[in-house]
């Protein structure tokens, strides 16, 4: 099961202890029993979460079981007539309602309605309006109608009754202030032990309320069953149906509004469910016979069930949810709240605002959408049949209309059968309760009966090789394939209107063909052919005039072959066209040129083609040289050569005119240590001849040992307080006085002869000069031992030190 299904399963079956989700007067559920039993009646939302609501009842119908024809399923609609009647002159009030649906009409009856000046509520909401539209969960019933599970959820818009403000709901029907108290009497057939104390003690739970003016009187037993309008209000337990409700309260109310503004209610009846277990000491097995009572008389003052509506709503009896053993006996903060709204202790003198009106039915102004099938879909033999559907989501669905070839009109009930040849145009549309009419849409039937025509044109005087031409043809649905095979051998099919059979075998041979349409329909032929033997030697074609390698000329190919009996010699460059061969051809492009040629016979032998490969390269290659300007001690230069067609072949120098090198490679490194100015010549060349030359010149300078001189190095140290200061300045040179940049300088120390320890590595300016000032820690040292060494980043000269000894002041 997915995820999402078992979380609704969850969602649903937590024990709702509520009423169904028709009414603010229905059972309480029990917490625990049988699940597929519990959902078909426990599923209760309140109207804040009507949008929700549908969607988890559409869920919980694809979780009933469907091996039933009457398995619970979603329905949704707008309401288009509704229709109150009573089965029995005495009995409960039921209202049919029809509803207009995305497939036409469908009809479903719930509890309750008004009839002849008299209302009956087993619901939440007090009635349903003309143009309402609702989701509701049905069963399908015998004779095509469906009869209602639960109440239906107002979609947009409507007459639902409204929200209070608080922990609370209220639709607006009430007890007049002239009927106080409530009398009720107790019907004690089926009860158990103590029932009767139970039920008084939940009566007094709201007639003890010191916020509201509520007053029940019990005015004995009855014999009057629990349901039944009969102006006895009674409470007993009568029903016994196995995983439904716990307990039902119905209300009789006159929808005419009374002077102070209220429906009035003139009878309730609660009804205790028998079939479950019962006790009035909070027993764990069983469910607490006051606490139902106490949620049950709520239902007869008018108060409607609470799932969620505010964090505390649990903590009120009205809560939809309980489980046995639960002792939920006190009024909660909401429960007083809603009795002191509806019944205030001073009476009728300032009344609760009665709901808000209902918003006006939304107008229709969109079209329905229709959507057409036919079957099957393409060509075909016939018959064909046509099938639509429409959907409106706003006033509903009125009629669908369908025409064929323009014909008048017609209005589609069920689907059509047509069996007329030809392409048949279909317009359809559709039309809604609002009038609307939906723009005509097109769909097309094809139906085709007649074969396709197929000939071929076989003939005489086949040599070698016999081609026979298979054409066929039909006008309506087309040809789709043409088959043939020769001397009753394999069939090959040819998806198209014709085929070509190609026999090379001497002899006489038998070819039998034939057609079939798009529709299925098919046509077939024969023909006899004689073939005889031919020469089967294919020519051999010469190509003269093609270089073995890369060349810089154009090239002249001429192509010859040794057979007698020529037809024709042709020849393609590249994936050019196809050109005959009469004169040599003239090759001049650079790059690869691919020749295919090949020759035919009169007989109609074809040579394989064959290929030569002609390689012209014009263009020299490419040498580069970019020594530096002055070398010291030696020099390396590099001479780098490419060429992008052909390939560098060879690659030469000679440096001051001495013997000429090679290298077969594309790179050259030459190496000296002869100092004074140098010059280099070279060359390349590639595999076509092309060659190109070049010269670089450079200066190597003598090799001459440099020795730095050691660092110049002046410092003073001054110590007070144990921090040492110090500043030290330093000049790095060659012998021959000359600065040394770029000349790394370390600066290392050691106090009183102990390891020695890097301070800092400076580089040198370009005047070969470098500072530097440091500060440290120096207790109980008495003198300092400093070493500073340089090196050339140059890489040619030797690194030097000087050390030095200070004393510390």
């Amino acid at each position: 099961m997915p995820v999402s299904i078992l979380a609704l399963v969850t969602a649903l079956t937590k024990e709702p202890a509520s009423d169904l989700p028709d009414a603010p007067c229905l059972p309480i559920f029990p917490v625990s029993h049988d699940r597929d039993e519990d959902m078909r009646t426990r599923f209760t939302m309140r109207p804040t979460f009507r949008r929700a609501a549908f969607g988890a009842l559409v869920a919980l119908a694809m979780l009933w079981p469907s091996t039933a024809s009457a398995a619970p399923q979603p329905l949704s609609g707008t309401v288009t007539a509704l229709h109150s009647y009573r089965d029995t002159p005495s009995g409960p009030i039921l209202t049919e309602v029809t509803l207009a649906t995305s497939d036409g009409r469908a009809t479903f009856t719930m509890d309750g309605g008004v009839l002849d000046g008299l209302g009956m509520l087993t619901g939440e909401y007090t009635e349903l309006k003309l143009a309402d539209r609702i989701a509701v969960i049905v069963e399908r019933k015998p004779d095509g109608t469906f009869d209602a599970l639960q109440a239906p959820v107002l979609l947009t818009g409507g007459s639902m009754s409204a929200l209070a403000a608080t922990d609370y709901i209220y639709d607006g029907t009430r007890w007049d202030h002239t009927a106080l108290p409530i009398v009720w009497h107790f019907n004690s057939a089926n009860a158990p032990a103590g029932a009767l104390a139970a039920v008084q003690a939940a009566a007094d739970t709201w007639e003890n309320d010191p916020g509201s003016a509520i007053d029940y009187t019990y005015a004995g037993t009855t014999s009057a069953a629990p349901g039944t309008a009969d102006g006895v209000n009674s409470v007993g337990w009568r029903q016994s149906v196995s995983g439904g409700s716990l307990a039902t309260c119905v209300t009789w109310f006159y929808p005419t509004k009374s002077t102070l503004g209220y429906n009035q209610i003139i009878e309730f009846d609660i009804d205790f469910n028998r079939a479950y277990a019962w006790a009035t000491n909070g027993a764990s097995s069983a469910y607490d016979i006051q606490s139902i009572a106490v949620h049950e008389f709520g239902h007869s003052l008018h108060l409607s069930d609470l799932h969620d509506a505010t964090p505390t709503s649990a903590q009120e009896v009205m809560n939809g949810y309980i489980a046995a053993g639960t002792l939920q006996r006190v009024l909660g903060a909401g429960d007083r709240a809603g009795a002191a709204v509806i019944y205030p202790v001073a009476g009728d003198v300032t009344p609760p605002p009665p709901p808000p009106p209902p918003p006006p039915p939304p107008v229709d102004v969109t079209p329905p959408v229709s959507v057409a099938t036919v079957s099957p879909s393409s060509w075909t033999r016939g018959p064909v049949t046509f099938a639509m559907s429409a959907t409106d989501g706003d006033s509903g669905l009125r009629d669908m209309f369908f025409s064929v070839f323009e014909a008048a009109p017609q209005p589609y009930v069920s689907p059509v059968t047509l069996s007329s040849e030809g392409i048949m145009p279909i317009t359809y549309w559709s039309v809604d309760l609002a009038g609307n009419v939906e723009s005509p849409k097109t769909i097309e039937a094809r139906v085709d009966r007649t074969p396709p025509s197929v000939t071929s044109d076989a003939g005489s005087g086949y040599v070698g090789e016999a081609i026979v031409r298979i054409s066929a043809s039909d006008a309506l649905s087309g040809v789709s394939s043409v088959s043939y095979r020769v001397d009753g051998g394999t069939s090959t099919t040819v998806y198209g209107p014709g085929a070509i059979a190609s026999v090379t075998t001497p002899g006489t041979h038998t070819i039998e063909f034939s057609a079939t349409d798009a529709a299925g329909n098919s046509t077939s032929g024969v023909a006899t052919i004689v073939v005889a033997p031919r020469d089967i030697e294919a020519p051999v074609t010469t190509a003269q005039g093609v270089p073995s390698d890369w060349t810089s000329s154009t090239v002249t190919v001429s192509l010859t072959t040794s057979v007698d009996d020529l037809a024709s010699t042709y020849y393609r460059l590249g994936e050019g066209p196809t050109f005959t061969y009469s004169t040599p051809i003239v090759i001049d492009a650079e790059g690869e040129t691919v020749l295919r040629y090949w020759s035919t016979d009169r007989t109609g032998n074809v040579e394989a083609p064959r290929t030569a490969i002609v390689r012209i390269d014009r263009t020299p290659p490419v040498a580069t040289c970019s020594p530096e300007a002055v070398y010291r001690g030696s020099a390396k230069v590099c001479i780098t050569a490419s060429d992008a067609r052909s390939g560098v072949r060879l690659l030469s120098w000679s440096l001051d005119g001495d013997e000429w090198r090679s290298s077969t490679t594309s790179e050259a490194t030459i190496e000296t240590v002869r100092a004074g100015l140098r010059r280099l010549s070279y060359l390349c060349a590639d595999a076509a001849g092309n060659v190109t030359q070049g010269f670089a010149s450079f200066v190597l300078m003598k090799p001459a040992v440099v020795v730095p001189t050691r660092p110049l190095m002046t410092m003073t140290l001054v110590r007070r307080r144990g921090i040492v200061t110090t500043s030290l300045s330093a000049v790095v040179r060659y012998s021959d006085g000359t600065p040394i940049p770029r000349a790394t300088v370390t600066l290392q120390r050691s106090g009183d002869g102990r390891r020695w320890s890097t301070v800092a590595r400076l580089s040198t300016s370009t005047t070969g000069s470098v500072s530097k000032r440091v500060t440290f820690k120096a207790p109980g040292v008495t003198y300092w031992r400093w070493r500073l060494a340089s090196s050339s980043t140059l890489g040619h000269d030797a690194a030097t030190s000087r050390t030095i000894k200070v004393r510390v002041r």
